[in-house]
């Protein structure tokens, strides 16, 4: 309350109060002053009741204030348990995932043993467990990157027979292994065009929906059905749909199967373990990629779940990127900030391929520099750097005049999360590329941001010459098969480079890779460990080595690593270096190179 509001309050009532005596007396020296004596009383006393409401409802509102601020607190202390609960189960699946992916391998070296009777039992069953261990754990890393706003879904062309042949080749030994029939229906004759999306995780729905099937199924089938419709404007119309003869669910409480954590009481009685997140992620991806998962069932006859996709189709988007081209004649001039010199090599081969010319520079100051004196159509900026990071960067930029105030601006990050895109948008950021870099998004993203800022400077293919980094580079590891790799990742950049560019490049990652676990062991910084693991994320991200980017992020999150880490973590080297060559992903020479490291370092 102000000091004008405390006079007031004081001072009316007793005025008014005055006032009400004035007229009572007024009203007792005789009938003359009776009638004027009781209208004074009657304002007086209104006015009383007047002043009484004001402060009543300052009263009210002050209370009304105290309780939003209440309210607010509490919405804050909800968010941030939310968050630490977020970052807590992140943290323990990612610490619980790295010892099983050794136990997964270890138990597959045991596998290829001359073990028999009790001991290759004992070795199976090892194998199954940690199978559904680690898809327990995969579950909750994926629900707690979708219920945060983290998922980035791929847009790479795929074939949807060759996905659902793929699936289904998975899938039927399980089926036929429980007694059950497994059906394929294609309703189109499998004459359709190819699509775009993130067949990865279309795939990844479809193995919970049949894993789900078979599992409540009895006896009888599970079809796997699928049909794909032509659309308007470059479109395609996908349904999906697996149908089983397994014990069903009232209609009314199919709904529920979609709640985070939630398992009917019959499904589980029949078929324990599992999260109860299978079906949750499932319609959060099919929603993500602007689609629907639904489900009908009847209890004792089965259940169908129908997936609807709207997907364009890949001729469309070779048609859109063809004008796009055709309209963007001349070439970009692009500054860069990168502190990763691998990561430097992708981004300017991609970026010099469609004919931009691309400044290099390792660092958030040095790219300053460069902007005050030259002028760019587009800025792309890393955010973890040494000597000035790519926020602060453009914030300062953003903030004073010159040629390139409003220029646009790409920033790169692995971070993915909602308040980080807040943040980034408010430090002057027009446009995220999160790593790995998606090819279609990263070049849409440009045109978009470029369109009205084409230079008139000649073409010139040629960068100018990288600036180093300004600190050593850190990048991949892996394990034992495929898992440990995004094929997705590599294809595209095997198709925008050629394997003759990536193999080298990859040699280079798996040196700097074995480098950095070497030199992390000494680091007492906190600080400093946890900028050489930022900058390990995202080379590996964007080289489609997963394992060694799950890994480094959670070193980053710790902020420690322990000597005794690092014989697990070469381990992991040798695992991805193993997946790499037999995918021909490797110098021809890099199994010599590997033994000369070897021989030199027991030296």
């Amino acid at each position: 309350m102000s000091a004008r509001d405390a006079l007031w309050d004081l001072a009316l009532p007793a005025s008014l109060a005055a006032g009400a005596a004035t007229a009572a007396s007024l009203a007792f020296d005789g009938p003359g002053w009776c009638t004027q004596g009781a209208a004074l009383a009657t304002v007086a006393f209104s006015a009383t009741a007047l002043v009484h409401e004001r402060a009543l409802r300052r009263r009210l509102r002050a209370r009304n204030d105290a309780l939003d601020l209440e309210l607010v607190a509490a919405r804050d202390a909800a968010r941030e348990a939310e968050r630490a609960k977020s970052l807590f189960l992140a943290s323990m699946s990612h610490e619980i995932r790295t010892p099983m992916t050794s136990v997964l391998g270890l138990t597959d070296f045991l596998a290829e043993e001359p073990l028999g009777g009790r001991a290759a039992r004992y070795v199976r069953t090892l194998r199954q467990s940690s199978e559904q261990l680690l898809a327990i754990i995969n579950d909750i890393l994926d629900f707690m990157q979708i219920d945060s706003n983290g998922l980035a879904l791929a847009r790479t062309p795929f074939d949807l027979h060759a996905l659902i042949d793929e699936v289904g080749t998975v899938m039927r030994p399980q089926a036929e292994l429980k007694g059950l029939e497994f059906h394929i229906d294609a309703a189109d004759g499998r004459s359709a065009r190819p699509l775009v999306g993130d067949a990865r995780r279309l795939k990844q729905v479809l193995f919970n929906l049949i894993g789900n099937a078979i599992k409540f199924t009895a006896e009888g089938v599970v079809t796997l059905r699928y049909r794909q419709a032509a659309d308007a404007d470059g479109r395609a119309a996908v349904t999906i749909e697996v149908e089983d003869t397994g014990i069903g669910i009232e209609n009314h409480l199919a709904e529920e199967l979609f709640a985070a954590f939630r398992q009917d009481e019959t499904h589980q009685r029949l078929a324990p373990g599992g999260t109860g997140l299978g079906l949750t992620i499932s319609r959060r991806l099919i929603d993500a990629m602007g689609g629907d998962l639904r489900c009908a069932s009847v209890p004792g006859e089965g259940s169908l779940f129908q997936v609807t996709l709207g997907l364009e189709t890949a001729d469309h988007l070779t048609a859109t990127a063809d004008r796009d081209e055709a309209t963007q004649e001349r070439p970009l001039r692009i500054l860069v900030a990168e502190d990763s010199y691998l990561n430097q090599e992708l981004l300017t081969e991609l970026l010099v391929r469609r004919g931009h010319r691309v400044v290099m520079t390792g660092d958030g100051e040095a790219a300053l520099e460069r902007a005050e004196d030259e002028e760019f159509d587009l800025m792309i900026f890393d955010i973890g750097m040494p000597v000035m990071d790519g926020e602060t960067a453009m914030r300062t930029l953003r903030q004073r005049p010159g040629l390139n105030h409003e220029t646009p601006a790409i920033v790169l990050t692995a971070n993915v999360m909602e308040n980080d895109k807040r943040r980034y948008l408010s430090a002057g950021f027009d446009g995220f590329a999160t790593k790995p870099i998606d090819r279609i998004t990263f070049f849409e993203s440009i045109e978009k941001l470029t369109r009205r800022r084409l230079t008139d400077a000649p073409a010139d293919p040629s960068p100018e010459p990288v600036a180093p980094p300004s600190q050593a580079v850190v990048e991949p590891l892996a394990s034992p098969n495929d898992d440990v790799l995004d094929l997705a990742i590599i294809e595209q950049i095997v198709a925008t480079t050629g394997e003759a560019w990536v193999r080298p490049r990859m040699q280079r990652a798996l040196a700097a890779a074995e480098a950095f676990l070497t030199d992390a062991v000494t680091l007492t910084d906190e600080e400093e460990l946890k900028r050489a693991a930022h900058k390990l994320v995202g080379s590996a991200r964007n080289f489609g080595l997963a394992a060694l980017a799950d890994e480094a992020a959670r070193i980053e999150h710790r902020g420690q690593f322990p000597a005794a880490d690092a014989a697990r973590m070469r381990q992991l080297v040798q695992n991805s270096r193993a997946a790499l060559t037999a995918r021909d992903l490797l110098p021809a020479d890099a199994d010599h190179q590997q033994r000369r490291s070897a021989e030199a370092a027991s030296s």
